[in-house]
This record gives structure tokens, sequence and C-alpha cells, in this order.
């Protein structure tokens, strides 16, 4: 009878080896699997450190762009100033030659005018003299 125990006692323990052996293999798989997710993990997340490093770059590109443009923005919108007060000058210059050629125009036609007032008083007092000369 104890030749039945100790058979007994010997199968119980070797299936528990059995078992205990299932679960280490089992727990070395999931270990196994696990450590690969990690490296998957680890990969994934250098991959994404490398995908931000070069937005950030990207976006210092930009930024640096975006403030070019806004120097441009501010040269040119100096330089409209610059022109608008020049056109002012310039139509403020015509408006001014125009109002001065006008007033050429009416001095040369008043001009025009007492010449011919004039030429009238020659041409008579030149008939007076030859009347008093004959």
């Amino acid at each position: 009878m104890v030749a039945d125990e100790v058979r007994v006692l010997s199968q119980r323990t070797y299936s528990s080896i059995e078992e205990i052996q299932k679960m280490i293999e089992s727990l070395q798989k999931i270990t196994k699997d696990a450590v690969g997710k990690i490296q998957l993990s680890h990969t994934r997340a250098n991959n994404s450190v490398e995908d931000v490093n070069q937005a950030k770059d990207s976006l210092d590109k930009i930024q640096q762009s975006v403030a070019t443009i806004n120097d441009r923005a501010a040269q040119i919108a100096t330089a409209t100033e610059e022109q608008t007060s020049v056109t002012e000058e310039v139509n403020q210059n015509t408006t001014d030659i125009q109002r001065g050629s006008k007033e050429l125009v009416t001095l040369a036609a008043e001009s025009a005018a007492r010449a011919e007032e004039l030429k009238s008083l020659a041409d008579d007092l030149t008939k007076n003299i030859n009347h008093f000369r004959t």
C-alpha cells in the first residue's frame, strides 16, 4: 500500500512538474511576446520622436518664412505709403501747373488784346500824323 501511495504521489509530482513546466513555457511565451511588443513600441516611439523633430524643424522654417514675409510686407507697406505721398505731391504739382497754365493763357489773351489795342492806337496815330503832314 505504501508503494501504491508512493506511485500515486510520484505520478502527481510528475503531473505537477509537467503542469509547472507548461506554465513556465506559457509564461516564457507571454514574456517573449511582451518583450517583442515593448521593442516594437520602443521603435515606434523613436520614430515618433524623429517625426516630431522633423515637424519642429518644418515649423521653425515656416516661422522663419512668415517672419520674412512680414518683413517684406512691412517694406511694401512703407514703399506704398511713400508712393502715395509722392503721387499726392505729383497731383498737387500737376494741379499747380494746370492753374499756372490757365493763368498764363488768361494773361496771354489779355496781352494779345492790349497789343491789338496798341496796334489800333498806333494805326490811328499814324493816320493822324499822316493827316497833319499833308
